[in-house]
């Protein structure tokens, strides 16, 4: 599921993981086919912080696992 969010002139996209019995999914859609699409990622069981120019961020703690797919 995607979910847009708009604040004046910035849009942001927050897209809900999902977990399977054996990987963690996010579904999106192809609007004019009416088309499901689901895009399949490693199990993310643990969380972990990150730093990106100073800023803390939640990654998944197998981050280069999930970057592979």
């Amino acid at each position: 599921m995607e979910l847009s969010v708009y604040s004046d002139s910035i849009k942001m996209d927050l897209f809900f993981v999902f977990h399977d019995e054996e990987y963690d999914w996010v579904g999106g859609m192809i609007v004019y086919k009416k088309q499901k699409l689901r895009w399949i990622y490693p199990r993310i069981d643990k969380l972990c912080v990150g730093d990106l120019y100073g800023h803390l961020f939640h990654v998944p703690c197998n981050v280069e696992q999930v970057l592979e797919v």
